[in-house]
């Protein structure tokens, strides 16, 4: 018999379940129903007919085929190792790696809540202006000004001092002996003195002509009540007193409480700034004759090009300056300011009040 090829498609008989239940169909023997997807099955089923059954009542094709497989499965044999398994489970070297990684987040996060945690470091770790150590969570990077931590600076190393002795010179309010400081005491810087074995934490002052720590009544100002006086002129060479009925060996040491303070700079500052005050100090023996005139360079922090610098002397200062027969002038040229004597020689050291005040160039 002669072969016969047809090019052609052939499609299946094929409906969901629910309709092929209302059919009466009774397919021929090898032919292929086909059960379409329905919401119960997410795959296509199989049926062959027989030609005598009707199509409802035909197995399923791929029934058989599964039923095999379920067999086939339930026939393997399937070792208990739930043993095997809990020794693994509790066993402290296997997944080591695993088991560090936990252990270090629990070290980490312990029994209090990620979240909580992480609120509390905001709360506990902000930022603290006044926090100098680099290392600590609350420290502020690239600030524009701040205060170092404060210095201690040796001023006087303790010292006896006989107030009955050949060096104590009897005055009207006190007995003083001359002694010579490691450095100059300037007003508005605090100092600790040490008086027999008794601290005073003061700040220098200006009482007259003198700069001043510790009772100004000794050298005839008020009295606040320490048991010493320790004045200069500006130098380091200061007297140390104590009252008349105080008379005998004391000893004493002078710290000065030193801070750096790192200025905003001027760039920065609005020109309509408040003025600013500081101290000057003009040194007996720095004065420079040129022929005409005395005069000393002096060092002011602060002062630009544009700075007006002028003295304020107390009213003692002026009595003194006219008793002497002198004046003092500041010049500042493009930010040194120079001092001129007028009149006479200065025969002490002053400590000065200056006004500095930024002016604009007209």
């Amino acid at each position: 018999m002669a072969e016969k090829r047809l090019n052609a498609r052939i499609v299946h008989k094929h409906e969901t379940e629910a309709n092929w239940e209302l059919s009466n169909l009774i397919p021929m023997q090898g032919e292929l129903i086909v059960y379409d997807i329905d919401n119960t099955y997410s795959y296509e089923r199989i049926k062959i007919g027989d030609g005598v059954q009707n199509v409802n009542d035909l197995p399923f094709a791929d029934d058989a085929l599964r039923e095999y497989v379920d067999n086939a499965i339930e026939t393997i044999p399937t070792p208990d190792v739930s043993g095997q398994i809990e020794t693994h489970n509790t066993s402290e070297t296997a997944h080591s790696d695993i088991r560090e990684s936990v252990n270090n987040l629990n070290t980490l996060v312990g029994d209090v809540a990620v979240s909580e945690q992480i609120g509390d470091a905001f709360l506990n770790n902000q930022g603290d202006w006044w926090q100098n150590d680099s290392n600590q969570a609350n420290y502020i990077k690239n600030r524009p000004f701040y205060s170092e931590d404060p210095v201690e600076e040796p001023v006087l190393a303790s010292t006896s001092l006989d107030f009955n002795g050949d060096d104590a010179y009897f005055g009207d309010f006190s007995v003083s002996i001359e002694t010579e400081l490691l450095q100059a005491i300037k007003p508005g810087v605090e100092y600790v003195v040490t008086f027999d074995g008794t601290e005073y934490r003061r700040t220098a002052f200006i009482d007259g002509f003198r700069v001043v720590i510790g009772n100004a009544a000794f050298v005839a100002g008020t009295d606040t009540g320490e048991p010493f006086a320790i004045y200069t002129h500006g130098g380091t060479l200061a007297d140390i007193c104590v009252d008349h009925s105080n008379q005998s060996v004391h000893t004493i040491s002078i710290t000065a409480i030193k801070v750096n303070v790192h200025k905003i700079d001027m760039k920065y500052i609005p020109d309509c700034l408040m003025p600013k005050t500081t101290y000057v100090a003009l040194e007996e023996y720095e004065w420079i004759d040129d022929g005409s005139l005395l005069y000393q360079v002096v060092e002011i922090g602060g002062v630009t090009a544009n700075s007006k610098v002028d003295l304020q002397p107390t009213a003692y200062q002026i009595l003194d300056l006219q008793n002497n027969d002198i004046a003092f002038v500041l010049e500042n040229n493009d930010g040194v300011v120079t001092a001129y004597c007028l009149g006479g020689t200065p025969n002490k050291s002053y400590t000065m009040q200056a006004l500095i005040t930024e002016v604009a160039v007209v």
